[in-house]
């Protein structure tokens, strides 16, 4: 009989051969055989082993080995373990074998610890790829082929770097997939209801672009037998996170680009956030001071900047507040003073390549403090010094050339910084005043050539300006009018007949301009004469019968129509329309209108003169106060640029016009001289002579004017 012991062992070795079942039916499996591999799909499982349905063209490899070694995925990560084929059932162009497996606990072996140990230990990222990818495609359930492309970041030029199985290459379906993922920049699922070749299984392709700091890398494509909907997300995102390891991976190779070289660089980059992360000078030069003497091991690190010929200690590192009388922050800015007056870095006790040196104030500092070394370094601009950063370091950090380089480097980059944001703070009056103290010291000091020869021609200029006189003018627009412009109306209703004149048309005095219809005038006149025929014969016999009533009614009615017959021909003869007199038609275009209906006192045409003229100038409401009658002035129109016309002001009115938003004068005048070229409607600009002025207050009297106005406008009643 069988022991106890021996039963309970046998007991748990067959349990943990049933956890090593597959528990998904369909999922993939990989079976080894030597350096081979094949794919098959889990079909069925029992006590003893499992049923796989694997390609017929498989079945030759199977019938060489019995002994294989199958790996699937479980849901505690990956499986292998040694089988042995116990029958080959073919199937059409499939073959269906049934394994069974070791019950020797030695024989299991996971090759997942060992994928991701070579996935970590891979020393470059296409060496790390083909570990990843083996590890993704047996982790995945159904996955049948894979392959992933790499490339520059970005650059457009992708290749493949690996594929799954070994020595299978990739399909038309992978790498449709694939494109599609790179150029769109996101997840792929399609070709859903392919069949994988050799077995009656539909499968698609899932594609995901390596995306890392929106830098395009490569892509990742698998194909996978089909599932449903929950359960293709689930591969989807269990590649996406297998992904994410893929770039902890890159991330840790960049990381490892990261070299000691680089520390001086990291340590200007500190200290320029600190400057800047507060918005007040003070706070910001102390927290750099304190940053400063974090890095490099200082006991004390202060900041100062000129104030007049000597430099003041602005910050001190770990102190908010100080006493600037105090004799330790003397001392310190004497030693500024000193690599001031210097223009260089002083290193105290001196470095052995340095040259020769003053540090009398330095090397009081460090016996007054006890420090163990100091260094001075002045902030410079254009040559100029600002500023200065002191160091002091205890007896066992001494200052070397390195750190001395570093510090030096620190100070032309964050002394800028830190003297901006001082006089950032400084209140508008200081801010102005240092303003035109740079402006007269850079007048007054060497150099800057340029500037003083332009600073003389600005001045002599306004000298010139304050004391040269001129003529004030004021400028308006102004257009010609006729000093007479006579209105040819309608005489009485009747219709447009003819017109023989146009508007811009000189015509003579008798000229005929237009002609009424007569018809209607002429069959009212025949009326009116066959009227007064009628009522002379009446009166012919009226006069035989000697009848008075009659005789008397009829004369009337006889006068009626001699009296008609009058208005008839006054008619008749205001017909044709005459020009009055020698002139231009100035309004009237009626080659539009033959035909049409006038009635009486219609506006026809409008003539002016051509020998006598009226100038119109709008002038502005904020100079019409210095306009006067009998000024003199001149003027030139757009059409004749090159005359100069005088005039004489004869009217000013009082009403103001609006035009363009603003109020203007009209101001009447005559020309002094009668000149045949001018036209009525001519425009230009006149200028209107007030006298002699200084040069200055005319080209600033309309901003001063503004001034006074705005300042009034503003300003507070009783003050």
């Amino acid at each position: 009989m069988m022991d106890t012991g021996t039963h309970k062992q046998m007991n748990g070795q067959e349990q943990r051969i049933n956890s090593r079942r597959p528990l998904e039916l369909g999922s993939t499996a990989i079976i080894q055989l030597d350096d081979e591999e094949i794919i098959g799909f889990i079909e069925n499982k029992s006590e003893g082993g499992l049923a796989v349905r694997l390609a017929a063209r498989d079945q030759s490899r199977l019938e060489k080995s019995k002994i294989l070694t199958m790996t699937y995925n479980m849901p505690f990560g990956l499986l292998s373990q040694r089988a042995e084929v116990c029958w080959i059932k073919p199937d059409k162009n499939e073959v269906l074998i049934g394994l069974t497996f070791f019950k020797d606990d030695a024989q299991f072996q996971s090759p997942y610890q060992k994928l991701w140990k070579q996935f970590n230990d891979a020393s470059t990222l296409e060496e790390a790829v083909g570990f990843w990818l083996n590890l993704q495609c047996v982790m995945l359930s159904g996955v049948t082929r894979g392959m992933i492309i790499l490339g520059k970041p970005d650059s457009g030029a992708f290749e493949p770097i690996c594929f799954w199985p070994k020595g299978h290459r990739g399909s038309l379906g992978l790498t449709e997939a694939v494109e599609i993922a790179l150029h769109e920049r996101r997840g792929v699922l399609r070709n859903q209801g392919q069949q994988y070749l050799g077995l009656n299984i539909p499968v698609c392709h899932i594609s995901l672009p390596l995306l890392m700091d929106n830098q395009l890398y490569g892509a990742v494509v698998v194909e996978i037998v089909v599932r449903d909907e929950q359960s293709m997300r689930a591969s989807m995102r269990q590649l996406q996170r297998g992904i994410d390891s893929l770039e902890l991976f890159v991330r840790r190779q960049e990381g490892k680009k990261y070299t000691p070289e680089n520390q001086q660089l990291v340590t200007i980059l500190e200290l320029i956030t600190s400057s800047l992360e507060h918005k007040r000078f003070q706070a910001s030069a102390t927290a750099v001071a304190t940053e400063i003497a974090t890095l490099l091991h200082c006991d004390r690190v202060s900041i100062g900047f000129t104030k007049g010929k000597y430099i003041q200690v602005a910050a001190l590192s770990h102190s908010v507040e100080f006493a600037k009388k105090s004799n330790l922050v003397q001392s310190i800015g004497l030693s500024m003073d000193e690599a001031m007056e210097q223009k260089a870095t002083i290193v105290y006790p001196a470095l052995a390549e340095s040259s020769l040196q003053m540090s009398r104030c330095h090397e009081k500092l460090l016996r007054d403090q006890g420090s163990g070394s100091i260094c001075t370094i002045p902030f410079c601009y254009n040559n100029e010094v600002f500023g200065a950063l002191t160091l002091e370091r205890p007896p066992e950090h001494f200052f070397e050339r390195p750190t001395v380089d570093l510090c030096e480097t620190m100070a032309s980059l964050i002394g800028p910084i830190l003297e901006t944001k001082r006089k950032e703070d400084l209140w508008l009056g200081k801010k102005i005043w240092l303003a035109m103290k740079g402006v007269a010291l850079r007048i007054t000091g060497p150099a800057q050539g340029e500037l003083k020869l332009a600073v003389s021609f600005s001045m002599v200029i306004l000298v010139f300006l304050v004391f040269a006189t001129g003529d004030y003018r004021i400028a308006a627009d102004t257009r010609l009018e006729g000093a007479i412009q006579r209105v040819i109306v309608t005489p009485f209703d009747s219709y447009i007949r003819e017109t023989h004149v146009r508007p811009g048309d000189i015509v003579k005095q008798g000229r005929l301009l237009a002609k009424l219809d007569d018809t209607d005038l002429v069959l009212e006149r025949t009326k009116w004469e066959s009227y007064r025929e009628q009522y002379l014969k009446e009166y012919r016999d009226a006069m035989g019968q000697r009848d008075r009533s009659k005789i008397r009614v009829l004369s009337a009615q006889i006068g009626q129509a001699n009296a008609q017959l009058a208005i008839s021909d006054a008619h008749l003869a205001r017909i044709n329309i005459k020009a009055p007199f020698d002139g231009m038609i100035v309004l009237g275009d009626l080659s539009q209108s033959l035909g049409a209906p006038s009635q009486r006192g219609d506006v026809l045409f409008e003539m002016a003169p051509l020998d006598d003229y009226r100038v119109v100038l709008e002038v502005d409401e904020r100079d019409i106060s210095d306009v006067v009658v009998n000024q003199k002035g001149k003027l030139v129109l757009t059409g004749l640029s090159e005359a100069v016309i005088p005039f004489i002001v004869n009217k000013i009115m009082p009403v103001s016009e609006t035009k363009e938003g603003r109020n203007y004068f009209r101001v009447e005048a005559s020309l002094e001289q009668k000149l045949s070229y001018l036209r009525p409607g001519m425009e230009g600009v006149g200028k209107i002579q007030i006298g002699e002025r200084k040069l200055i207050w005319i080209w600033s009297k309309n901003l001063l004017d503004w001034l006074r106005l705005t300042l009034w406008t503003w300003w507070p009643d009783g003050l």
